[in-house]
């Protein structure tokens, strides 16, 4: 969490109440109060919604909606001051010595809401990106007649570097699809009957590499997975067999997450409306985000075509200033014409180099990162999808079988018949019960996925901000290579006594 306020408390006496709330609010020590907890606890103090505002836009300074411990004891020290009869001032809390006292009331609700709220965390995309940084570079081939990319691999949250082939991170890819059916995991790079070889293909495969891999490497829950950490620190040669292994035995996030069987009261009230809300306005933002990066590979493109064409010019210069013209244009003239013709052409190379550049700076930039937005919203749509026609279908079978067999029993005169019927109603009842615990959690992990969603989609501010500067760059670097030509242009004009 990042510190969200200005005061500082190594100097002040903390009330034990306010270490009670804090262990309230955070048992396992999680550093982590969002938005919602804090406005219910500032509902048990007595404090209006318009005052709780105010407390909350002191201490959440970045605007991330959420507030670590210190935050907490300036928002507390905060509300101490507005029961004393005092307006509310970080500076006045600042020269204190002591922070004052409260009167609060920890509520069952409060408490909820904090567990609901240490279950699926607001993230912000800043906080996404620091945790891990992973790099994948193109390492030396393996093999003798049939040779094998390799791709280097660094991930800094782990301080490793691995060297992997394709079909390690598709061993990986398969395990973790088994392992997070209703989590968010973004498109894997398909393979390559022919061509792999080629320069082009191999770099557009390393790119598609590490963007899921980044994705995975800041996942909140899978970058912890022992098989994640596994990828990217085994140095073995029996990596393969391993990850086979581990595909083999893998269960579900069901079966392994100790809270998948709590979290039906942790859920937030009309989550399931609230999942169909996402799903309609996912299919709008996708759409835009889609023609946005149609309209970034234009843009890229062109670049490169303008950058070949300007290439084609100075080469044409060059080669004007070396042919024969003396009788044509007349030797003096011919002369003047032909040395500056190749200076402007020698310095239209500059031209080329620059957009070469700025090329790379739009495919490293502006392209790739459309393309991480719209790799993460189409991995969320397919989640969606994928839980409505899976875990969500079969709940709704077999609660429409329940309700048929329930009326058949009721009108069934057969007693072997009824039988029969109760026997088939209690399986279907015990299927339900599980069903029911598999569809909360998969709505649960959707709302985590969700929260994810949100802090990913600041990537495109952060995307506009890199795209402003790499073409206020590019245009610099462009104008500095055109202004270069302006004295042998003015030269030669001169040279023609023709005026400019």
């Amino acid at each position: 969490i990042t510190q969200t306020n200005k005061m500082s408390l190594s100097d002040k006496a903390i009330p034990g109440t306010y270490e009670k709330v804090y262990k309230l609010l955070c048992p396992n020590n999680e550093n982590h109060i969002d938005r919602d907890v804090f406005f219910n606890l500032a509902r048990t103090s007595s404090l209006s919604q318009k005052d709780a505002e105010l407390i909350w836009n002191m201490v959440d300074l970045n605007q991330s909606g959420v507030i670590d411990q210190d935050g907490l004891y300036c928002a507390l020290g905060l509300i101490g001051m507005k029961q004393g009869g005092f307006d509310p001032s970080v500076e006045l809390l600042n020269q204190a010595g002591e922070l004052p006292s409260i009167s609060i009331k920890t509520s069952d609700r409060v408490r909820k809401l904090s567990q609901s709220s240490l279950l699926s965390q607001e993230f912000t995309f800043r906080e996404l990106e620091d945790a891990e940084f992973i790099q994948i570079t193109v390492d030396k081939a393996k093999g003798m007649l049939k040779k094998t990319t390799m791709y280097k691999v660094v991930s800094k949250k782990n301080n490793s570097t691995v060297i992997r082939r394709y079909s390690d991170f598709e061993l990986l890819d398969s395990y973790l699809r088994k392992k997070f059916p209703f989590r968010i995991l973004t498109q894997f790079p398909a393979k390559a009957l022919t061509g792999n070889r080629k320069r082009e293909f191999i770099e557009r495969r390393r790119g598609a590499l590490l963007r899921y891999m980044t994705f995975v490497g800041r996942h909140p829950v899978m970058r912890d997975d022992d098989c994640v950490i596994h990828f990217l620190k085994y140095n073995g040669s029996d990596l393969q067999h391993t990850l086979k292994e581990r595909c083999k035995d893998v269960l579900d996030e069901y079966h392994t997450n100790p809270v998948a069987k709590r979290v039906s009261d942790s859920l937030p009230r009309g989550i399931a409306e609230g999942i169909k809300e996402t799903a309609n306005e996912l299919d709008v933002v996708l759409k835009l985000v889609k023609k946005m990066n149609g309209i970034a590979e234009k843009i890229l493109a062109a670049t490169n075509n303008l950058g070949d064409l300007w290439e084609d010019m100075s080469s044409s210069l060059l080669l004007f200033s070396d042919c024969n013209m003396s009788t044509l244009a007349g030797a003096a003239r011919a002369g003047i014409m032909q040395k500056h013709a190749r200076d402007i052409g020698s310095l239209l190379h500059t031209v080329k180099e620059r957009s070469d550049e700025q090329h790379v700076r739009l495919t490293d930039g502006m392209c790739n990162n459309f393309l991480i937005l719209q790799e993460m919203l189409t991995a969320f749509k397919e989640l969606l999808h994928r839980r409505l026609k899976g875990i969500s279908k079969e709940l709704s079978s077999t609660k429409k079988k329940l309700a048929k067999d329930k009326s058949k029993l009721e009108s069934s005169q057969d007693a072997s018949k009824s039988l029969k019927l109760s026997a088939k109603m209690q399986e279907h009842d015990t299927a339900m019960v599980s069903l029911t615990s598999i569809n909360d959690f998969s709505m649960y992990c959707v709302w985590c996925e969700s929260k994810l969603v949100k802090a990913n989609i600041e990537h495109l501010a952060v995307l506009l901000e890199e795209m402003a500067a790499s073409q206020t760059l590019g245009h610099k670097q462009l104008a500095a290579a055109w202004g270069s030509m302006m004295e042998p242009v003015e030269a030669l004009l001169s040279k023609l006594n023709i005026a400019s």
